[in-house]
């Protein structure tokens, strides 16, 4: 019976983990809008770290670069409040590089005016490029 009731209390810690962090992050808000009904064919990257908002994560995430737009799932495990997400090519209106050494990632700004955004990898954003054409701007 405890085994039961810490297995529940564990879920319930991990659920409401996985709200604040949506709720704190852009994921709640830019899943009121772009809420993914399908996969779409494109390149999928697993296992990505990324930023959405606040929030970030760690290697944790789908992110697929398709015609449709920038598909983004958490992994299963992490999905509470966290449904996939497919933002559109014509929403992200301005993108900027960042340098730190030889890392680089790149911030997408959702929206005009900006009301949400997202960090990718550079490795997401090379297959993307072809996408965004001059909405990326170098620092």
């Amino acid at each position: 019976m405890f085994a039961f009731v810490l297995l529940i209390g564990f879920a319930l810690i991990a659920c409401s983990t996985m709200a604040v962090i949506a709720f704190l992050g852009d994921w709640g808000l830019l899943a009121k809008s772009f809420r993914a009904r399908e996969k779409p064919d494109g390149k999928y990257f697993y296992f990505q770290s990324c930023g959405i908002g606040m929030a970030g994560y760690r290697n944790m995430l789908a992110v697929g670069v398709t015609d449709k737009g920038l598909y983004l799932a958490v992994f299963f495990l992490f999905r509470p409040m966290h449904p996939p997400l497919l933002i559109p090519w014509s929403e992200i209106k301005e993108v900027h590089e960042n340098k730190f050494f030889s890392w680089r990632n790149y911030y997408l700004s959702i929206g005009y005016p900006e009301w949400a955004s997202v960090t990718l990898a550079e490795n997401v954003m090379n297959e993307a490029r072809q996408y965004l054409g001059e909405k990326v701007a170098s620092p």
